[in-house]
């Protein structure tokens, strides 16, 4: 039997909160990782970056194409952090990272977000849509 072993990234509890005001369901995934999921998180809900979750928990049993897809989604989801640094810090100083805060807070405060952050988000957005 193989061992699980779970995907670690510094800023990943963002990643997974943020994939949540993005858009990154299931169904964003489903072209590449429809097996995965089917194998790997059969009784995991949608919704609440579960699905993604369960993905990265078991990532050494993952398809090529399904582990390139968490991969790129990663890559954008640090895109839009990087690009947002600065009104995290202004806006959600005091918001506990984990569970979508952050990603709540920018999406609650969006209307006085940089114009950088709000490009990054609504590109991240529109990519993730036209995935499903």
């Amino acid at each position: 039997m193989e061992a699980r072993r779970s995907v670690k990234h510094p800023v990943n509890s963002f990643l997974v909160s943020l994939c949540l005001t993005l858009s990154c369901t299931a169904t964003a995934l489903a072209n590449p990782c429809a097996r995965d999921i089917a194998a790997l998180c059969p009784n995991v809900p949608a919704g609440g970056g579960r699905i993604v979750a369960c993905l990265k928990t078991d990532a050494v049993a993952l398809s090529s194409a399904c582990r390139q897809r968490l991969e790129k989604l990663q890559a954008q989801l640090k895109g839009v952090h990087q690009a947002c640094e600065d009104d995290i810090a202004l806006f959600c100083t005091g918001v506990e990272p984990g569970e979508g805060r952050i990603a709540r807070c920018l999406e609650a405060n969006e209307a006085h977000l940089s114009q950088v952050c709000k490009r990054a988000m609504s590109g991240s957005r529109q990519e993730a849509s036209t995935k499903k």
